[in-house]
């Protein structure tokens, strides 16, 4: 049999454990979300490159070469556009949609 003592020592240990694992997880899942954020927007910037190259090359070339060059762009700055709005969210958002002067 164990003492009082000994059982809450081992319930601070549990419960300390169990906060330590979560914060490391918590801060190991922002670090490589930013690393993962980070390597995709040097890989759009490759992409971008790319695909401003291939429209230089394709200047002479058919309509449907040049519509389907500026297609991946416009995508491709869709997807950025929508990652830059999940990074920096508008501060306004969480106001309520009422005016002001009737909640006061």
């Amino acid at each position: 049999m164990s003492s009082p003592e000994e059982e809450q020592s081992a319930a601070v240990s549990s419960a300390l454990s169990s906060a330590l694992s979560s914060a490391l997880s918590s801060a190991l899942s922002s670090a490589l979300s930013a690393a993962v954020s980070a390597a995709m927007a040097v890989d759009s910037k490759a992409d971008l490159a790319a695909l401003l190259d291939e429209w230089e090359e394709a200047q002479q070339g058919t309509t449907e070469q040049l519509v389907s060059i500026l297609t991946k762009m416009s995508e491709l700055i869709e997807r950025e556009t929508g990652e830059y709005h999940k990074a920096d969210p508008d501060p306004f958002d969480d106001r309520h949609p009422g005016p002001p002067h009737l909640f006061l």
